[in-house]
């Protein structure tokens, strides 16, 4: 399994796992333009097995002087194998090592109980709640945990 930047013939499979239905109660809609707005910025990544996407992750640089980063959306084709984990690995040695981050933040709901173990297991710490910050397809508002990574707090797997 690698990390590599999406590319233009990866939307469609980033798409489909973007929208995904048992996906899209923990990942808000992505706006038109989303995906390729990443891709043509360098922040859309995807995480491949045997030559298919297994995962993709939106990043953000929030800010390039601060050197602070973000993940917006994070997903895997097989949640509950283990894939989350490895992918997150290589997320965080991407963000830490090659692009020299000071922070990595992510946010996550709160009812999304493996993503809050994965972002512990690695090591980021709760920093707040947005309270009612995003909308659910059934229409329900949802709070969401904002969690951080430091780059002296990172430990590579």
């Amino acid at each position: 399994m690698s990390l590599r930047l999406a590319l233009p013939a990866d939307l469609d499979a980033v798409h489909a796992l973007w929208t995904r239905a048992d996906h899209s109660h923990f990942l808000p809609a992505p706006e038109p333009g989303d995906a390729r707005e990443a891709l043509a910025e360098g922040l859309l990544w995807v995480w491949e097995r045997q030559h298919e996407i297994a995962g993709f992750a939106r990043l953000n640089l929030w800010s390039q002087r601060d050197r602070n980063w973000g993940i917006s959306h994070f997903a895997i084709t097989r949640p509950g194998q283990g894939d989350g984990k490895k992918f997150l690995a290589a997320i965080l040695k991407e963000v830490f090592g090659a692009r020299g981050a000071h922070r990595l933040s992510l946010d996550s709901a709160p009812d999304n109980t493996a993503a809050l173990r994965l972002w512990a297991g690695a090591g980021f710490v709760q920093e707040g709640t947005f309270r009612q910050c995003w909308r659910r397809p059934d229409g329900k508002w949802s709070d969401s945990h904002l969690f951080s990574l430091l780059a002296h707090e990172y430990r590579p797997s």
